[in-house]
Parts: C-alpha cells; sequence; structure tokens
C-alpha cells in the first residue's frame, strides 16, 4: 500500500515538474508566429529568356528576403483559389486589385514585382561549384513595389541591377532588394484618418476608394486628397496633411444636388480667321505665278535683235526679282494655310441635365 502510495506521489511531482517546464519554455521562448504577419507575393512580370530552374531559385531567394523580416508568405495555392473565384484578380495590378486580394488572405503586404533579364552569352566561371543556381550569365533588372494593405496604397518602389551575374548572384541581389523595400516601407512615417459625414458616403483618398464613412484607417504622412460622395448629394473635396504618428479627422455635411459637370468642347474656326487665310493662299498663288515668270523671263531679250545683229542689244535680269516673288508668295501661301488648319479655340462648359418632354436631355448652360 505504502509502495503504490510513494508511486503516485512521484507521478504527481513528475507531472508538476513538467508544467513548470513548459510554462518556462513559453515564457522564454520569443513568439515569432505572433509577430508575424502575411505577405502576398504575386507572379512576377517576367521579360527575357528565363529557365524554370532559374526562377524558383529566384522566387526562393524571395521568400527568404521576407522571412528574415518576420513575415511569411501567403501559399501560391492559396491565392490561385482566389482568382478562380474572382477571375477579374488573376494578373490585375491595379491598387484597387492589390488591397481586394490582400484582405481576402488577410495579407498585410503585397509585393509585386518585374524581372527582366539579358543574356550575354558568357558562361560562369569554372572555377565556381556547379550548382542549380549556376548557369549562362546575363544582365538582370528587378522592379519592386511594397503595396501596404492596411493602408491601401504602394509604400515602396526600389529598383536593382545585376549586370553579368549568374543566376546565383541575381538572387542574391533581389533578395537583398526585397528585404530593403519591405524595410523602407515599415520605417515610413505614418498616421491615421478618420472620415464622418452626414449622411454616410464613400470615401475616395488620392482618387481610390478606399472605404465609406464611418471611415478609420492609417494613411502616410505627407498631404492626401480626401472625398466622400454619394448619390443624390454634391461631392465633398478637401487636402488633409497626415502627420506622423497623429490622427488627421474630417467631419463632412454633405449637401443634396449633383456634381457640377464641365466638359470641353472644340469651338469653331473664326470667320476672320478663315477670310485671311483663303486671302493669303490667293496672294501667295499670285505672288508664285509672278515669281515663276520672272524667272522664265530672266536673261531673254527685251526686242530681238534684226539681222544681221545676232546679239540683244538688253535682257531681262529678273533672277532677283524673280527668287523673292516666289519665297514671298510660299511664305504667304503657307501662313494662309496654317490660318486655316488650326482648329478653333477651347471652351470649358458646364453640362446639367434638363428634362425634355418624358425624358431627359444634356443642355450646356453655360462658358468661362
Amino acid at each position: 500500500m505504502q509502495t503504490q502510495m510513494k508511486r503516485h506521489v512521484m507521478r504527481r511531482r513528475r507531472g508538476a515538474i513538467r508544467g513548470l517546464v513548459c510554462a518556462a519554455v513559453l515564457l522564454t521562448t520569443p513568439q515569432t508566429w505572433a509577430r508575424e504577419g502575411l505577405a502576398l507575393v504575386l507572379e512576377p512580370k517576367l521579360e527575357g529568356p528565363f529557365r524554370p530552374k532559374d526562377q524558383a531559385r529566384l522566387e526562393l531567394a524571395v521568400v527568404e528576403a521576407l522571412r528574415s523580416t518576420d513575415l511569411q508568405v501567403v501559399p501560391p495555392s492559396d491565392r490561385q483559389a482566389i482568382e478562380e473565384g474572382e477571375p477579374e484578380l488573376k494578373g490585375c495590378r491595379t491598387d484597387e486589385c492589390q488591397d481586394r486580394l490582400g484582405r481576402l488572405l488577410s495579407a498585410q503586404t503585397v509585393i509585386m514585382q518585374h524581372w527582366r533579364l539579358t543574356p550575354s552569352g558568357a558562361t560562369p566561371n569554372p572555377s565556381q561549384p556547379k550548382g542549380a543556381g549556376q548557369g549562362p550569365r546575363g544582365h538582370y533588372r528587378f522592379g519592386v513595389a511594397v503595396f501596404n494593405v492596411t493602408i491601401g496604397a504602394v509604400g515602396v518602389k526600389e529598383e536593382a541591377t545585376c549586370p553579368q551575374c549568374t543566376t546565383e548572384e541575381a538572387a542574391r541581389v533581389l533578395g537583398e532588394l526585397v528585404r530593403q523595400a519591405v524595410l523602407l516601407e515599415a520605417a515610413r512615417p505614418r498616421g491615421k484618418i478618420e472620415v464622418t459625414s452626414t449622411p454616410n458616403g464613400d470615401v475616395l483618398i488620392d482618387g481610390r476608394k478606399l472605404g465609406f464613412t464611418p471611415y478609420k484607417r492609417e494613411a502616410y504622412a505627407g498631404k492626401h486628397e480626401v472625398t466622400v460622395t454619394r448619390t443624390g448629394y454634391r461631392s465633398y473635396h478637401t487636402t488633409v496633411l497626415v502627420e506622423d504618428g497623429k490622427k488627421t479627422q474630417v467631419h463632412v455635411q454633405l449637401k443634396q444636388g449633383v456634381d457640377r459637370q464641365v466638359s470641353e468642347i472644340r469651338m469653331a474656326r473664326p470667320r476672320w480667321r478663315l477670310a485671311t487665310g483663303a486671302v493669303a493662299i490667293a496672294g501667295g498663288a499670285l505672288l508664285v505665278g509672278f515669281g515663276i515668270s520672272a524667272l522664265a523671263v530672266n536673261g531673254r531679250c527685251v526686242e530681238e535683235p534684226v539681222p544681221p545683229a545676232a546679239v540683244c542689244d538688253e535682257v531681262y535680269r529678273t533672277a532677283g526679282v524673280g527668287a523673292g516673288l516666289l519665297v514671298a508668295g510660299l511664305a504667304l501661301g503657307a501662313g494662309g494655310a496654317v490660318l486655316m488648319a488650326l482648329p478653333g479655340d477651347k471652351r470649358i462648359v458646364e453640362v446639367k441635365t434638363a428634362r425634355v418632354g418624358s425624358g431627359l436631355g444634356l443642355l450646356l448652360a453655360g462658358t468661362f
């Protein structure tokens, strides 16, 4: 009986010790999983003859670079599944598409890339160990853009080149470029924009629709154009200055009505210009005719010699006059043609909607 009790006590002690050890491990181990974010890497835009194995090596360099900045990469299969459900997102590289993809995949960062390869025909150094990263040398050019999903805008665009590089060397350059771009974006000063409106409406920041009121979202420090719109109400526009670590608030009282719509039209050519141009062309043609006539008689006898005389007593010397008239006529005609060809002035007109009969029509309400 005593032996069984001792065994029971020993088991309890061992369980307590294991519990303490587990707690110590949890307290002392850095919980990187809690700090890491998700990065969505879009398929790079390729220019040049990239071999599949070289492309795979470059893609691996991007993944390793992102992991070095505490970012985990969204599996390509997850992105493909989203694109199958929303085909319009496939291959789309606009801010709206990146924002949509990032939010659907719970990613905080979207990485866009542009790779260009110009083969040089050179071969790697034979003294270097052969491997999958070797291959013909070439001129690599990389472009990387970092889109912040939380903010809804591209934060950093960086480029790098690697002349006369092997794939392994290019992979190192690309990885460092991605790492630097992510760190630069993370270091950019930022604040917050809060927009409220009565009634609620859509919010556009710098021309991009990013949400609706009440709107609360981070923004990079600097000036931003804020627009609030709602059907049946006049749009509200303002410029705000976002400061690092500070909140910028905008409250809008929307007014009923429609936005002022303007259009640019081309007016007819003025009559005076058409008339002047026509007169100039006619005058130019007349001068050209006189000039050609003067050049035609240059050097001819004023009066035909009477036999037995064989030499003219006097000849026309009209080369200078003829050339002058010809040049003046051509210039005058060209000026007239330009006057007639120039389009009319541009005018900005306000377009208003007017009811015509049982339908709606457009009315040019005025010019300014």
